[in-house]
């Protein structure tokens, strides 16, 4: 007995579950008339039905396509992780490798956006890795590369030139006291280059090189070079006891001084065949050997500090480079037929006519 009265009201129990849940969908039709209700009426509470949202999912995507997210915002959507990094590292390359300045070299490159692979929202475009390439790099504000640079650039400041006119010259002549050199100096900074422009510059210090500006000092001649002569050419006050001696003997084909077109600094002898070659004064060889179309030429500096005697013209030297020779010591030897030698001399750095001193 007990056992039926309890299959009873389970039964009502599970039949009255259901007309509740029919009710609050909606279904008014109920089995049988709906007894009367008993004690107060209650209130019914229906939730809002919330407004449809239209979201257009495409089914086009590959099972691991993903979405390039640049800062929350979706450029497009690519078939895979793997394709995705591929062109981003692809772009990155080919962007880091537009050409730079001559003096300029890549430190690095890099995404100024923070970017992120997310699972497709629906939204992006499905691009191959070839066409999404293409689009960053047709459009490279899409997806900004910043490239750092290092630039060396070299500040350079000319010489200081100063001209005097000198009266022991020939005129339009110049002699050059000291060599000039420009000073230099490396100037490093630091661009930051957004696509081709750059936009910030930061200077990262000077350095100095070479010896610095050394400047320049020219005399000029003012004077008109004689017709060549024993006699021409300024005459310089010699240092006490300089006396030099002829260095070969044999007969002056030539003196100083304007030979037609021709320019004479020294005075020439025919010398004699295989003649031995003296130094006309003592000193310190300061040059032997090969000069250009000279042939062979030996410059001595002599003990006073002021002259320097050049022979030019002889077939075999026999002296060494700062070799000290004593007066009318043998410097070399003419060839073996009559070659002219020349005999030059210079004062305090100044061209003199040496038949001005010979005896």
């Amino acid at each position: 007995m007990a056992a039926a009265v309890i299959a009873l009201m389970m039964g009502l129990s599970l039949l009255w579950q259901g007309r509740e849940h029919r009710l609050a969908l909606g279904i008014l039709q109920t089995p049988g008339p709906t007894p009367a209700p008993t004690g107060a009426p209650r209130e019914l509470s229906v939730t809002p039905v919330p407004a449809a949202v239209n979201v257009e999912i495409r089914g086009d995507y590959p099972p691991e396509a993903v979405d390039l997210v640049a800062d929350g915002r979706v450029l497009f959507t690519l078939p895979s992780r793997q394709a995705a990094r591929e062109v981003l590292e692809q772009y990155l390359n080919t962007v880091a490798a537009q050409e730079l300045g001559a003096n300029e070299s890549l430190m690095r490159a890099s995404f100024e956006q923070t970017l992120v692979l997310t699972a497709p929202e629906g939204k992006g475009e499905l691009l191959s890795q070839e066409a999404a390439l293409s689009t960053l790099l047709v459009d490279q504000t899409i997806l900004p590369v910043s490239r750092r640079v290092n630039r060396c650039d070299i500040l350079s400041q000319a010489p200081e030139t100063t001209v005097t006119e000198a009266p022991l010259l020939p005129l339009g002549s110049r002699l050059y006291r000291t060599y000039a050199h420009s000073g230099h100096t490396l100037v490093y900074s630091e661009i930051l280059y957004r696509g081709q422009a750059a936009y910030t510059q930061d200077s990262m210090g000077e350095h100095p090189f070479g010896p610095g500006t050394i400047p320049l000092t020219v005399e000029e001649g003012t004077y008109i070079l004689e017709e060549a002569s024993a006699e021409a050419g300024p005459q310089v006050p010699a240092p006490e006891g300089f006396s030099p001696l002829w260095p070969v003997k044999g007969q002056v084909v030539g003196h100083f001084g304007m030979e037609g077109y021709t320019l004479c600094y020294g005075v020439t002898l025919d010398a004699e065949g295989n003649q031995r070659a003296m130094a006309p004064e003592g000193g310190v060889i300061i040059y032997c050997g090969q000069r250009g179309n000279m042939g062979l030429v030996v410059d001595i500096l002599h003990d006073d500090g002021r002259c320097i005697s050049r022979i030019i013209g002889l077939e075999r030297l026999d002296v060494e480079l700062y070799q000290r020779i004593g007066r009318g010591e043998p410097l070399g030897s003419t060839a073996p037929g009559s070659s002219p030698v020349t005999y030059a001399l210079t004062i305090d750095g100044y061209p003199v006519n040496p038949e001005h001193y010979l005896p």
